[in-house]
Formats: structure tokens, C-alpha cells, sequence
């Protein structure tokens, strides 16, 4: 997201790998078919409760009943596993017998010979059926689910409403019971339509090959509700003492989205994958942070960020249909284990990556919005896409279609900090709200950015703007010079809770004015937030002031609403800035609801 140094502590041991590994493994084995139903005593022609492959049809096995072997069927789109004795998923059993034998590539569509209104997918290895939403044909031309009269179709039986049983998890393994597989219930939406167009309907379509659906898909229409995205950063439980940020500190009510961050992308396979398995899993830090989605917030998870977008592996994933569909099917895959209600694709940047832009990525601005859109026909409505960007000129230009982007994306995060840093070897400003004379760049701020994007075709109500919880500093090369522009050849010094040279969380610059002595220096023209000094060290932020400035102009722009980055940069105690918990979030919080922003009684926001 930012350019931040991730802490990820890998605390666990392979051991654990090993641990998890045989906890599985054990629970598979423990799925043992039927036996409960009658006690194993021998009895004459077969031992009871004995099971064994039937050799007609892979998807069903004889069971000793009574002396007799009697067929019993597994669940549906399951075959039956002599080795583990149970019924597991067809691509882990070896059978080639009988008409559950039959395989088939992963995600492949058919006609239901039974059912105009529905299709026959393959999962697993054998054809399920799937039921189009109510009063619609599958079409197997497109591959899509289509108005009756736009297919062919003989029957004239339509399916039932448009709730689908979906099945995604492993066979369930409870002793001596056969189970179905573990289900989730997924609405499919109703066609949607555009003034002047009959569209055929979004479906689900997750393949191993390219994507199926080639109709064209209508444009995301944007929510009217005022978005408060809040990024979680999940190496922020490792902080020392009172900067160590867990789930639970996340207050209700002053977030509509949470993005959980980050996920990476291997880039051998192309999927998504965890990157800190201890953070995410171990502390169960997924499982607690999609709590909040009992308070009605939606929880999504980041994948990409800074230090993952080094390399080509993300121009290689989107370069080919190939690449993209399995990123896509494992994107989905993930989404649907840990319950996330979307994705943010955190890509820094195409083009352009970690900043560098360069002729030998220019395919990935086409790329990348080829990805989204085919993420878009996949998906549908069932999960949010969203991406965070660039707030610099050079990369919307070279890396983004922003057409095709905000046609596909529910929303887009406008990354509208670190315009300046340590990096450029001055005291320039982390995010100027408009341009002011020291800066060196006019098109370095938040109005310009946001004027860039609406020129690459982004309609504001897709825009959310991004505005920082923290402050980037430098060392100054003296004392006596210390304004805007002032050189400084050193990042500033680290925080006892970031522990990132050139980088103080907002609590952090509270503890520096408040403890340390540090001065507080406004701009009269309201151009950009303060900055603090003592002796060498410089360490611009936004202030309460600035926050609140920034959020009422994103709301008299018409922009969808404000995220930060982050959560755990905030003063979420409340106890360094001593003006309550989260006041530079509530700022945005209050202002994006409508209401006049509360200005905290304390020392610090004066």
C-alpha cells in the first residue's frame, strides 16, 4: 500500500506445517462410511459394515449389509476412495470403471438435456448440475445463462429461483456418518440492463483455461453511500508495548469496508496465497477481523502491496489468458474458504513497478484491465473487485485504463500520499491537499491527482480518496534550515513502534510534540498539512485540520468517500494524542455520513 516495510515474523515452526498437515490428514481417514448404522460382526458372506469399490460406477460402493453387499451412492460429485474408505473428490481417486468415471476439465459448462433453464459444470471431475436465475436459458454458444429468446433450446422447463448450492469445500469427515460435502448458498443476480441495451445476465464462471463468458458486461453502477475504507495491516500485531495492533481494537461504525492486508501472488502458479501464515492463521487474524462483518461492514483482503510488486511476476500473471485464469479461479477459491466479501488488487504498479516505469511493461496497462474485466465476468455481483492506485501522473497515464477500470471496479482507492519522502532528499510534504511553492512538482498533490484520474475517464463517484494516518520525515543536513524544500540526505528516525527510518504513525508524531519537544509548523495558506521539527529532524502529517479539509472537498466533489492507510496508524488508544481513540478516522467518518466533524478537546488539534 505504502511503501512500508512489512514485519513478517515467521514465528512458526515447519513442525507446524507437519501439525496441520496430519491434523488433516487424520480427520480425512476418520470419515469412515456408514459404520455406525450397524455393528462390524462377521455374519456369513461378508464382514458387516465392510465396504469396497463397486465396479459399475465410481461415484457409488457396496456395503455389507446382513451378509450381502448392497450399493450405497457417495454425495453428489464424489467418488468412491478404497484407500481412505470414504467418498472424496474424484481428482484424489483413481477410477476409471462405470459412469461415474467420466471426468472433466474443472469449471467446463454443458446443456442440461433435461433443463433448458439450467447447465451441467464440471467440479471436481463429474458434471453437477447448476440452475440459471429465474426465467433465463443457458446458452451454450456463450456459455452463459441468456433470455429464452436469444437460445435454442427444446425443453420447456425453466429452473427455480435464482439461490444456487454451490459446492467448494472437501468432503466432510465425520466418523461413521456419509456426509455431502460442506455447502454455501450463492445468489446469483438478475440480468442487469443499460439504457438501450438487452444484456445478458452476470454468472459465475471460474476456469482453469480462459474465461468462457464473452458478452459484454454492464458497468458497475456505484453505491450512493459514502465509503470509509479502512486498510488492516496484519504485521501491526508485532509492534512492541502500546503500538501493537490486534483485530479487536477496530471500533464499529467508522468503517463501511475493511481491506485486509496482504496476500501475495505466487508467481510460479499465478494464485493468490497467504504470505504471513502465523499473523493470518496462527493468531487467527483472518477469522477475527471478519468479525466486523457481524456489525455490517464488508471485509475484504488486499493482495499485492509495495514490497510483493517487486519483479515482473504480476506483468507475467495478467500477460496471458492462461495466467489470468488461474489467478482468477484461486482468487475466487480463496474468497470462498475464509468467508472475504472481495478483492483489492494492490499492484504498485503496472507499468511501472515499485515505481519504475519502463517500455518493457507497457502491455500491462491492456493486461491488467483485461484481468479486471475477466474478474468481473466471473464474479458478477457476488464479490467486490476494487484496486488501490497511483496517485502520480506519469503511472495512471502508462499504467492504467481507467475506462475500462471503472467499468469493472465497484470502486477505486486513490493512493493520494507518499508524494513525498526521504527519497528525494528533502523536506517535502507526505500529502499536499494543493500544490504549494517548495514543491517541485505541480502535479504532487491531491487536487491534481484526482483531476488526473477523472481525465483518464474515472467518474469521480468511483474515486475514493486515500489520505495518510502517518507522517514521512528526513534528517535535515542542518538545523537552521529547516523549511519546505530544505535538503536532507536521511530518512528521519525511526519510531519505537514502526521502527521504520524516515516514518512515524500518527500516535508517533503525537509522542514527539507532546514528550519530545517537538514543534508544530502550520501552512497559513492551508495548502498542505504541518510538518514538526527539533534540531535536524523534519517529519511532515496530516493534522485533524487537514483531514477534515480533505474529506469535506472529496464530499463536495462527488467522490465515492475516503480510505486510510491504516488502521494501526491512527492514535486507536486514544492515549497519545489524548484526544480519544481514532481522531483523525473519526474526522472522515463523520464528515462522509454528513455530519459536521467533531473537533477532539485536546492540545494536539489545536
Amino acid at each position: 500500500m505504502c511503501i512500508n516495510s512489512v514485519a513478517s515474523l515467521n514465528v512458526y515452526l515447519a513442525i507446524g506445517h507437519f501439525l496441520v498437515i496430519t491434523m488433516r490428514l487424520a480427520a480425512a481417514v476418520a470419515f469412515l462410511l456408514s459404520t455406525a448404522l450397524f455393528q462390524a460382526i462377521a455374519v456369513s458372506g461378508c464382514q458387516e459394515g465392510h465396504t469396497k469399490v463397486n465396479p459399475d460406477d465410481c461415484g457409488s460402493y457396496l456395503q455389507c449389509v446382513h451378509g450381502s453387499y448392497i450399493q450405497r451412492p457417495c454425495p453428489a460429485g464424489l467418488h468412491y476412495d478404497p484407500v481412505l474408505g470414504l467418498c472424496n473428490w474424484p481428482y484424489l481417486v483413481d477410477c476409471e470403471q462405470g459412469s461415474g468415471g467420466r471426468t472433466c476439465q474443472l469449471g467446463h459448462r454443458k446443456s442440461d438435456p433435461s433443463d433448458c433453464g439450467s447447465y451441467m459444470e464440471c467440479v471436481h471431475g463429474v458434471y453437477i448440475q447448476r440452475p440459471c436465475p429465474s426465467g433465463l436459458h443457458y446458452d451454450p454458444d456463450l456459455g452463459i445463462c441468456n433470455w429464452p429468446h436469444q437460445v435454442n433450446c427444446q425443453t420447456t422447463t425453466t429452473s427455480p429461483p435464482i439461490t444456487t448450492t454451490v459446492t467448494t469445500n472437501p468432503p466432510s469427515t465425520t466418523v461413521g456418518t456419509t456426509m455431502p460435502p460442506s455447502t454455501t448458498v450463492v445468489t446469483t443476480s438478475p440480468p442487469s440492463t443499460t439504457v438501450g441495451t438487452t444484456m445478458p445476465p452476470s454468472t459465475t464462471v471460474v476456469t482453469t483455461t480462459p474465461p468462457v463468458i464473452t458478452t459484454p458486461v454492464t458497468t458497475v453502477a456505484p453505491s450512493s453511500e459514502r465509503k470509509v475504507v479502512c486498510y488492516f495491516t496484519n504485521w501491526a500485531i508485532y509492534r512492541p508495548g502500546a503500538g501493537k495492533f490486534e483485530p479487536e481494537k477496530i471500533l464499529p461504525d467508522l468503517c463501511t469496508h475493511i481491506i485486509y492486508a496482504f496476500t501475495v501472488l505466487d508467481g510460479s502458479t499465478h494464485q493468490i496465497k497467504i504470505h504471513d501464515q502465523w499473523a493470518d492463521e496462527g493468531l487467527k487474524q483472518f477469522k477475527r477481523v471478519l468479525k466486523q462483518k457481524n456489525h455490517g461492514t464488508k471485509v475484504m483482503v488486499a493482495i499485492g502491496g509495495w514490497n510483493d510488486s517487486a519483479g515482473s511476476k504480476y506483468s507475467v500473471m495478467v500477460s496471458t489468458a492462461a495466467n489470468r485464469a488461474a489467478f482468477i479461479q484461486s482468487v475466487a477459491e480463496f474468497l470462498e474458504e475464509w468467508g472475504f466479501e472481495g478483492i483489492d488488487l494492490d499492484w504498485e504498479y503496472p507499468a511501472c513497478p515499485q515505481g519504475e516505469c519502463s517500455p518493457q511493461y507497457a502491455q500491462d496497462k491492456t493486461n491488467f484491465a483485461t484481468l479486471v474485466r475477466e474478474m468481473r465476468e466471473a464474479f458478477g455481483d457476488r464479490y467486490l473487485i476494487t484496486a488501490a492506485v497511483s496517485a502520480s501522473k506519469e503511472k495512471i497515464q502508462k499504467g492504467y485504463d481507467g475506462v475500462e477500470l471503472a467499468r469493472h471496479l465497484d470502486f477505486i482507492n486513490v493512493m493520494a500520499y507518499d508524494f513525498y519522502g526521504a527519497w528525494d532528499r528533502k523536506a517535502g510534504h507526505v500529502s499536499p491537499f494543493r500544490d504549494y511553492p517548495q514543491s517541485g512538482n505541480s502535479d504532487n498533490n491531491v487536487v491534481a491527482s484526482i483531476s488526473h484520474w477523472k481525465a483518464a475517464g474515472v467518474p469521480v463517484n468511483k474515486l475514493v480518496l486515500g489520505m495518510p494516518m502517518y507522517g514521512r520525515g528526513v534528517t535535515l543536513d542542518s538545523a537552521s534550515n529547516h523549511q519546505l524544500g530544505a535538503p536532507g540526505n536521511q530518512p528521519s528516525q525511526q519510531g519505537q513502534y514502526t521502527r521504520e527510518n524516515g516514518y512515524l504513525s500518527l500516535y508517533e508524531v503525537c509522542e514527539k510534540v507532546l514528550q519530545d519537544g517537538y514543534q508544530i509548523v502550520k501552512d497559513p495558506n492551508g495548502n498542505i498539512g504541518p510538518y514538526i521539527r527539533k534540531d535536524r529532524q523534519w517529519i511532515s502529517y496530516d493534522d485533524w485540520d487537514m483531514i477534515k479539509t480533505k474529506s469535506e472537498w472529496a464530499l463536495s466533489e462527488g467522490l465515492a468517500g475516503a480510505m486510510i492507510w491504516s488502521l494501526a496508524l491512527d492514535d486507536f488508544s486514544g492515549q497519545f494524542c489524548q484526544c480519544g481513540k481514532y481522531p483523525l478516522l473519526k474526522a472522515i467518518s463523520q464528515t462522509m455520513k454528513g455530519q459536521e466533524a467533531a473537533r477532539p478537546q485536546c492540545a494536539m488539534f489545536q
